[in-house]
């Protein structure tokens, strides 16, 4: 004897001959695939069920072999032949539904090997090829269509599972031979766009063939779809547990249904078990509607209430109610709230602890899911144990006015005129979106390699783009100058500063975009050891040559005169001394204000800072190693703007140091976390002497969660990058005309047309930092934009034609300026974004990142201590997250929730109205980290 489930995995197997399937739809098993085929195997070795099988095929075999002659054929329906033999191990040249079924050697199910077994309106084989030839053409409409949360990258389609859930589990390939085929990674399903089709339909792709090709055809435009009976489906197999002893319906927004949960009362106790109409499985559709849908959309208010039991009682006699699949037990994250949004919302719990905690924890997913107001009923205490709706309704209750005037708890009112929540006070620091990079204004050779490096780091483009025009800006150094004005000059020297928080991969892209560094410093060590050793064996016979004369200077019985004579030998002899060369490393990535000053003196003044971790090298400039009250930005400033830096110290035994830099070249390009570079921001030493005003930095968005490898992904294209390393050695290698036997600097001018755009873009930036303009604030910042603009113009003009090196002139034309200007309008945009995002109360900032958090995360109430532990990093130590939840109180953003008996923690509620604040709405803003001893400083 057969129980229920074995019947049905029976007539699911003859309906569709896979048997991994049938098992799935009969048992409700939607777990590993392996072990859904081990007992799909089992089950079909049963001698019982193989008969019963048998007999179920030989019907529908005599039924419709007439009707379509290829179910009849045992070359193409397995079913037909030896009713023992286990079809999971036939023969796949028979079968193709062979490999489908086992889980080591999947392959997708494709319509282009299989015939199809019903015949179509749309016609023969060349119709339902041409067919799938123009929905394969139209693909990514058709998947937009389809599945709205999907993604397109790289030639492929990525979206969560069928049921158009975002996420990156199911891929769909977009080009090439496999055009249409899927695969879903986490439950084994895979097919063509077809079967695709079929399964986000709910349809099965064998039986209902002809419908799926007929709906295709309708959304192509090819004829208008056809009228046909409603579809029979099947009264779900009866269950082991007997007869269902209730039947609630769940319906889609449109009315549709998706879902029927039945109702079993066994001598074991009463069981639900849902089953979903489209996949026709016993399973919860996901995600889990609630009950009575389109009752609930049409109305703003709703009564929640512990079970479809319930919800229907009240339905009965006129009042809205709804209820959670599975009740007490339904799980929140997986049952769409959404549709309570706005309204008002009562909550009627079960008279038991169970029905207060169903009721608590509806009520937390109602706030989460932004409902005007959401109240929790209580029960009345002359009712017994476990009373609720349903009896109210059987007793004859006046449930109305029961509604109106029973007891309960107001958890939680949005609307504006709610007394219990005052509107929330805006602030007023709220922070713009950056702008694009403007990757198009750089030359090609560096637009190409920037876009390579950022799609194989997976970093934000402006990353490699800013260190490789530092890097070509170091390459250039002092060997060309350019004019902005008569009298005004300047060296290609540019401090940038890429702001991006911890796991950001700072450091990829510096490796890669510095690696010509790297290959010429290689390639001029041998020539450096040879001069290095000519210089000291030279010193050394001089050495010895002084020693001589010295030895004869001091011979007694020698005139003055003599002496003398020997005294000039000596010196001359002295001035054939040479200075032991610098080392061909240009760049450092971490060093003192005294260690900088020695390295640019040595060459000449040209270096540069390039580091993927910039945060000692703030730490310096903001003194930290200069000793009480100091900051140690006076290098950075005067090798930036080129101004003569001196060091006049007493020294050591050597003697005292006099040391002098001439028109200095300092190149920065560094990496910094937020907090840093926020602290730096803030340091009034910093702002009053111009150091920050020369800074350009760029605050790079967070890549972190979409940072997915593709199979078979190309790795970094050493083709695209060679024509950049090429570039940039070729600067470093280039050397500058002679003028009189010395090294003459290459002058690039601004033609005409461009010395009238830099002109007009000056005043311009010069009007808005007027009294009452935009840039009043941050005229400092903004007066040297144009300056630094120009750099990077010098910087764009010898990348797209570094052959100019070799002349002693140079013409800057419009068409470069123009690309120069949007890079300096960009910079100073952004200089600006992050100079008042930093002037920016800390305060403010962080409740900023508070209130977004928690409704972003739903986590309306929370503790000083959830803070500590939930909020995305930085974290708020205590003492920090006491002042921002009382400023957030002032602001009535939050208020304290009454502590409970045996409540230890003080748990604070976010006023829910910040939903649809100006600053808590919008996403700039969030991630401005503050440093903890911002707190309360205001």
């Amino acid at each position: 004897m057969l129980t229920a489930k074995q019947e049905a995995f029976c007539y699911a197997y003859a309906l569709n001959g896979n048997a991994s399937e049938a098992y799935r739809q009969a048992y409700g098993a939607n777990g590993n695939p392996r072990t859904v085929w081990s007992e799909a195997s089992r089950l079909l070795k049963n001698t019982q069920i193989a008969e019963q099988i048998a007999m179920l095929s030989a019907r529908s075999i005599e039924s419709n072999s007439q009707a379509n002659p290829l179910v009849g054929n045992p070359q193409v329906n397995p079913l037909v032949g030896n009713p023992q033999a286990d079809p999971l191990v036939g023969d796949p040249q028979v079968n193709p539904l062979v490999k489908m079924a086992s889980p080591d050697n999947i392959v997708c199910l494709d319509f282009n090997k299989i015939s199809p077994r019903i015949s179509s309106p749309m016609g023969n084989r060349q119709d339902i090829d041409r067919i799938k030839s123009r929905l394969l053409e139209r693909i990514e409409s058709a998947l937009s269509h389809l599945l709205p949360a999907g993604k397109t990258r790289y030639g492929k389609f990525y979206v969560g599972d069928v049921d158009g859930n975002p996420g990156d589990s199911m891929v769909l390939e977009l080009t090439g031979p496999k055009a249409g085929m899927w695969f879903d990674h986490a439950t084994g399903q895979g097919g063509d766009i077809i079967d695709l089709w079929a399964t986000i339909r709910g349809w099965d792709s064998r039986r209902d063939f002809s419908r799926i090709l007929d709906d295709i055809a309708s959304w192509l435009g090819e004829f208008p779809p056809t009228t046909r009976p409603k579809f029979d489906r099947k009264t779900p197999p009866v269950d082991e547990l007997g007869p269902y002893t209730g039947k609630w319906d769940y319906h889609d927004q449109a009315g549709n249904l998706v879902a029927c949960v039945y109702r079993y009362d066994p001598p074991t106790g009463k069981e639900f078990r849902p089953w979903d109409v489209r996949v026709r499985c016993w399973q919860a559709p996901s995600p889990r509607p609630l009950y009575n849908l389109p009752q609930v959309i049409a109305n703003n208010r709703v009564v929640m209430v512990e079970g479809e039991k319930c919800a229907q009682a009240l339905q009965n006699i006129g009042i809205v109610a709804s209820t959670a699949m599975h009740g007490a037990n339904a799980p929140v994250d997986k049952t769409d709230w959404s549709p309570l949004s706005g309204k008002e919302v009562l909550i009627w719990p079960d008279k038991d602890a169970v029905g207060w905690n169903f009721a608590e924890t509806t009520a937390h997913a109602c706030l989460a899911a932004g409902c005007y107001s959401v109240t929790i009923l209580i029960p009345p205490g002359d009712k017994p144990e476990k009373w609720d709706a349903a009896d109210a309704v059987a007793e004859g209750m006046n449930v109305q006015a029961f509604l109106a005037t029973s007891e309960r708890q107001i958890l939680h009112a949005a609307g504006p005129n709610d007394p219990t929540w005052p509107e929330p006070t805006p602030i007023a620091h709220v922070q713009e979106e950056p702008r694009p990079y403007p990757l198009d204004a750089l030359p090609d050779v560096l637009r190409d390699a920037a876009r390579e490096v950022a799609r194989f780091v997976k970093v934000p483009v402006a990353s490699p783009a800013v260190i490789g025009l530092s890097v070509a800006a170091l390459a250039i150094g002092k060997k060309a100058r350019i004019q902005e004005r008569p009298g005004l000059y300047h060296h290609p020297a540019l401090f940038h500063a890429l702001i991006a928080a911890s796991g950001e991969r700072k450091s990829p892209p510096f490796k890669i975009m510095t690696h010509p560094l790297e290959l010429w410093i290689e390639g001029a060590l041998d020539a450096y050891q040879q001069r290095v050793a000519e210089a000291a064996t030279n010193n050394q016979v001089l050495d010895t040559v002084l020693n001589a004369l010295k030895k004869q200077a001091t011979k007694p019985n020698m005139t003055d005169e003599e002496q003398q004579t020997y005294i000039k030998q000596m010196a001359k002899e002295e001035c054939k001394r040479v200075t032991t060369p610098p080392h061909p490393r240009m760049f450092t990535s971490d060093a003192t204000e005294e260690r900088l000053f020695q390295r640019m003196h040595t060459r000449g003044g040209e270096y540069s800072v390039l580091s993927g971790e910039g945060r000692p090298v703030f730490d310096a400039i903001m003194g930290k190693y200069s000793g009480k009250e100091r900051t140690g930005d006076a290098i950075y400033l005067a090798g930036i703007s080129g101004d003569t830096i001196t060091r006049d110290r007493v020294g050591n035994e050597n003697g005292p140091e006099d040391r002098m830099i001439v028109n200095p070249c300092l190149n920065v390009c560094i990496m910094v976390q937020p907090d840093k570079y926020l602290e730096a921001a803030r340091h009034p030493s910093l702002r009053a002497s111009g150091a920050l005003a020369r800074i350009w930095p760029v605050w790079l968005p967070s890549l972190v969660g979409t940072r997915l490898e593709e199979v078979n992904e190309f790795g970094l294209n050493e083709f695209i990058l060679q024509p950049y390393e090429e570039i940039i050695l070729g600067l470093l290698n280039a050397k500058a005309p002679e003028k009189n036997g010395k090294p003459e600097c290459h002058l690039v001018k601004l033609s005409s047309e461009a010395k009238e755009s830099r002109r007009q873009w000056h005043n311009t930036v010069e009007m808005q930092m007027a009294e009452g303009r935009d840039l009043e604030d941050v005229r400092d910042i903004a007066s040297k934009a144009v300056s630094a603009t120009v750099k990077a113009a010098l910087v764009l003009h010898l990348l797209e034609r570094p052959q100019l090196l070799k002349e002693e002139e140079s013409e800057l034309g419009l068409a470069t300026w123009e690309r120069a200007k949007m890079l300096g309008e960009y910079h100073l945009e952004e200089a600006v974004r992050v100079q008042r995002m930093a002037e920016g109360d800390a305060l403010e900032a962080a409740a900023l990142r508070v209130a977004r958090w928690a409704l972003k995360s739903g986590n309306m109430e929370f503790s000083i201590r959830t803070l500590g532990r939930s909020l995305p990093r930085p974290r708020l130590a205590p003492k920090d997250a006491e002042a921002v939840l009382e400023f957030m109180i002032d602001l009535n953003w939050v208020r304290r929730i009454p502590v409970e008996r045996g409540q230890r923690a003080v748990m604070f509620q976010l006023n829910p109205m910040c939903a649809s604040c100006a600053n808590c709405a919008s996403a700039p803003g969030v991630g401005v980290e503050s440093e903890k001893s911002s707190f309360g400083k205001k």
